[in-house]
């Protein structure tokens, strides 16, 4: 029997997984693009899309092994880590390698734990304590590791791989949607066949592909439901719509909203675009509703930072106002804060990425923007997109 070139091999590895109800799943991934043998490349690479494979590094592994490498950079790609994770890459690149490859690896190997299509390759990134963990938890545990043992202390072994995390940069955000539409489209695709094979969906996935809620919208209803709770009825000025009939009915009329207070996560996981775009939808809103006055608070795991507007304020947020903080993340600050401070608060909007410790609900309603998948234990929770 001829021996297969390294194309080839790597073409049996995708049929291989294709196959099992294992990996089935990645059906979709794996003929989503390229898959190829490039020369210099070092090891593997992936741009989010396309998968690079060096002939010197894929030679000596086994089939099984292959096969891991194959999986590990579809994982690398379904998760989409090359777009979503560009901010933890440009803090510190080697930490954002090692902690997508903690993901995937684990997510392999606990997808096939006896080995019967994969096997993982001695010397990668593995720690079942980071199982369910997605790459921000991975990052932050590793960077405080780093910490605490005065930068020795990252986790064991290496990534197998490059990402492309420049790629992802240079992509325009019509090309970055583009590619998730994609994905999602490829990972849609395989869980209508691991479903039929019998395959297990991963929890990640499934929340992945659920239908996207329009976070401004939500947001409008928001703060449209405390102006409304405010709107009330008087008899001194009759109804003028009804005046023409004979009948006297009673106009309505909107006490002042009261303030509002917004907290800003300033940890250094919101970035500039984000930001700009969260209170530019908040000016429109509240331009509208006119609350009585805005309390900016901008926080870490303490409030660095305390903007306060008054109606005239409302019409350009983003050039009014200077983030201050970039720490860590404890949310109960903004909370505390507004006990301290007395602000009888009306309601409260928060911008986080939710890795946070957590306190009691407070007594006013807040609405969370999560620009990740955390959910808070308490109000109105919508992912930021």
């Amino acid at each position: 029997m001829a021996k297969l070139t390294p194309q080839q091999r790597i073409t049996r590895a995708k049929i291989t997984l294709m196959r099992s109800p294992k990996f089935c799943l990645l059906s979709g991934i794996l003929v989503l693009g390229k898959m190829e043998i490039r020369e210099g490349c070092g090891t593997a690479y992936t741009n989010g899309k396309d998968t690079f494979f060096d002939l010197k590094f894929i030679e000596p592994l086994s089939e099984k092994q292959l096969n891991f490498l194959v999986a590990h950079e579809s994982w690398h790609i379904a998760l989409k880590q090359i777009t979503v994770w560009k901010k933890l890459w440009k803090e510190n690149p080697m930490l954002t390698n090692k902690a997508a490859d903690y993901v995937v690896n684990q997510m392999i190997v606990d997808a096939d734990p006896n080995n019967e299509v994969v096997q993982f390759i001695e010397g990668g990134c593995l720690d079942p304590k980071y199982r369910g963990w997605n790459t921000k938890q991975v990052y932050d545990d590793l960077k405080q590791q780093s910490k605490d043992q005065q930068g020795q202390g990252q986790g064991q072994g290496q990534p197998y791989d490059e990402h492309g995390f420049e790629d992802g940069e240079q992509m325009t955000e019509k090309e970055q949607q583009a590619l998730e539409r994609a994905v999602d489209e490829a990972l849609r695709q395989g869980t209508i066949l691991a479903g039929k094979m019998g395959g297990n969906v991963d929890r990640t996935i499934t929340k992945m592909l659920e239908p996207k809620v329009d976070w401004r919208e939500m947001l409008r209803d928001f703060v449209s439901a405390i102006s409304n709770d405010k709107e009330l009825s008087t008899w001194r000025k009759p109804n003028r719509r009804h005046l023409h009939t004979g009948t006297y009915l009673p106009s309505m009329y909107s006490e002042t909203v009261g303030p509002i207070v917004v907290g800003i996560d300033t940890s250094g996981s919101i970035g500039q675009a984000e930001l700009e775009q969260f209170l530019g939808e908040l000016s429109t809103i509240c331009e509208a509703v006119c609350p009585e006055k805005i309390h900016l608070l901008w926080w870490d795991t303490e409030v660095a930072g305390i903007d306060v507007l008054e109606p005239g304020d409302y019409g350009d947020l983003v050039n009014k106002v200077k983030p201050a903080g970039g720490g860590g993340t404890d949310i109960r600050c903004v909370f505390e804060k507004v006990e301290e401070e007395g602000i009888n608060a009306e309601a409260c909007i928060i911008l986080s990425d939710g890795y946070t410790p957590w306190c009691d609900a407070p007594k006013y309603p807040v609405f969370f923007g999560m620009t990740t998948d955390e959910v808070a234990p308490f109000g109105k929770t919508v992912r930021i997109e």
